[in-house]
């Protein structure tokens, strides 16, 4: 046995063999009993740490629940006094938000400028040769008389193309600024019909309410409606009737268009008034596929809704839907 095992089995440590190396070996029992002071000393430190580890954690918490008293505390006094403020109307304060603009005014401005640039440059050539060609449609030949017809026509439909990019871009950035007013729509469809021959007086069947008076801008909803009606006879048997019923249904009024084409798959319904997008039906016929979008824009600035239902083979019916004008408007 060595000695540190001696001294833990009670037994007395053997004396050195060589006595010159006895002043350099620490006494056996000294440094056993150093080595368990020792471990005793850690096993204390080890367990003053974990004391204060749980003192600290224990303080921390309390620390916390102090501090979620003191909110709660404060957030009832505040709630008391918001309370107390309301009943008796009195400002306890305000807020102010101050938000720098400029760069979305110069975007703003930049697009305005952007338009009012593309209307102009596309609409002066096509303008000048929209008057050269209504003078060759004057020509005494017939052949003649007959290009310069094309010309026109295609002129036209360029004419619209534009007007419908440029009003499109200004209802996506909300610069369309609208006047509206109490419309009796009735009288409004009637007279859009007799000084547009375009939409077929013929065909169309009006019923209106007295009592279909809405708050809208003529301008903007005439363009709105004269978009429903033109798809209407486009794409309907030129002999069929087109019906227009304006009504009035509580704070509501109605303008409902029905046709009676070959009507809308019902898949396709819920993209028609979306931007550029045309039924794959409705390809040999002319369209931009920014009549609807519009519409739909036009209709929603005002507060409305359009929709359709329709159904193969039997018709489609369009409901554009406005506020009613109050009984106490101007």
């Amino acid at each position: 046995m060595n000695d540190p095992a001696d001294i833990s089995l009670g037994a007395e440590p053997k004396p050195t063999a060589d006595a010159r190396l006895a002043p350099r070996i620490p006494d056996a029992r000294a440094f056993a009993e150093l080595a368990l002071e020792r471990a005793v000393s850690e096993r204390d430190v080890a367990v003053a740490r974990e004391g204060a580890a749980r003192e600290d954690a224990a303080a921390a918490h309390a620390a916390l629940e102090r501090e979620r008293g003191r909110l709660l505390d404060e957030v009832r006094h505040r709630a008391a006094e918001l309370k107390g403020a309301l009943g008796e109307g009195r400002v306890l304060g305000a807020v102010t938000t101050l938000t720098d603009v400029t760069r979305e005014r110069e975007r703003d401005e930049q697009r305005e400028d952007l338009l009012r640039g593309v209307s102009h440059d596309l609409r002066t050539p096509l303008t000048t040769v929209l008057l050269h060609a209504q003078r060759l449609a004057k020509h005494a030949d017939a052949d003649v008389r007959r290009r310069a017809d094309s010309i026109i026509t295609a002129g036209r439909r360029m004419d619209a193309l534009i007007s419908d990019l440029v009003e499109s871009a200004r209802l996506e950035a909300d610069q369309i600024q609208l006047s509206p007013r109490p419309l009796a729509l009735g009288p409004f469809v009637e007279e859009l019909l007799s000084r547009s021959p375009a939409l077929g007086l013929g065909r169309v069947r009006l019923t209106a309410d007295a009592q279909a008076v809405a708050l809208a801008d003529p301008e903007r909803i005439e363009r709105a409606v004269a978009n429903l009606l033109s798809n209407a006879l486009k794409y309907s048997p030129p002999d069929s009737p087109v019906r227009v019923c304006v009504a009035r249904a509580g704070s509501e009024v109605e303008i409902a268009i029905t046709d009676q084409g070959e009507g809308i798959p019902a898949e396709e319904l819920p993209r028609l008034f979306g931007r550029y997008w045309r039924s794959r039906r409705a390809n040999s016929v002319e369209g931009t596929g920014l009549g609807l979008y519009i519409t739909r824009l036009l209709v929603e600035a005002h507060g409305g809704h359009v929709r359709a239902e329709s159904a193969l083979g039997a018709g489609s019916t369009f409901r554009l839907t406005l506020p009613a004008a109050s009984v106490a408007s101007p």
